[in-house]
């Protein structure tokens, strides 16, 4: 006896809640009755939350306009996550959300750049990734055509 589904329980708000109610009804809620439930007595977090490249994706996919998003939300972009005294205090490190360098068919960049650095020259690695160097200068902006990989 193969039912179809016909109804969907989200227990549990929250952004995970919410997130998981927005695809389903973006892509499935001509075929499901969705329904989320969440408790009055649960008080927001308020922790602020942290995304990565692909929640940009994750926007076009339920149609969430990112520029409208970004202003009802009061939310920021960054091209990397920075990481400070990670290692020893005062050590500061951005690992950025861009390609750094490029590959060829003989290898990927890293093995380039390592050789660079073993005779004497080459640079930081960070100075080849776009996102990187933004990030550190504190530049960004948004474009239709822009290839700059945030979240």
């Amino acid at each position: 006896m193969n039912k179809p589904v016909r109804k969907v329980v989200i227990a549990g708000g929250g952004t995970a809640g919410w997130v998981c109610a927005a695809a389903l009804s973006s892509q499935l809620g001509d075929l499901l009755n969705i329904v989320l439930v969440e408790s009055e007595d649960i008080g927001t977090v308020g922790v602020g939350e942290a995304s990565i490249p692909p929640m940009r994706n994750f926007h076009r996919l339920i149609g969430v306009d990112e520029q409208q998003f970004m202003a009802a939300t009061g939310a920021t972009f960054k091209l990397g996550i920075a990481f400070e005294n990670w290692a020893r205090d005062g050590d500061r490190y951005i690992h950025s959300f861009g390609k750094t360098g490029k590959e060829t068919w003989m290898a990927d960049f890293q093995h380039f750049w390592l050789r660079a650095r073993e005779q004497g020259f080459g640079g930081e690695f960070g100075e080849y990734c776009v996102e990187h160097e933004a990030a550190r200068e504190g530049k960004f902006a948004t474009s239709s055509n822009g290839s700059l990989n945030y979240a």
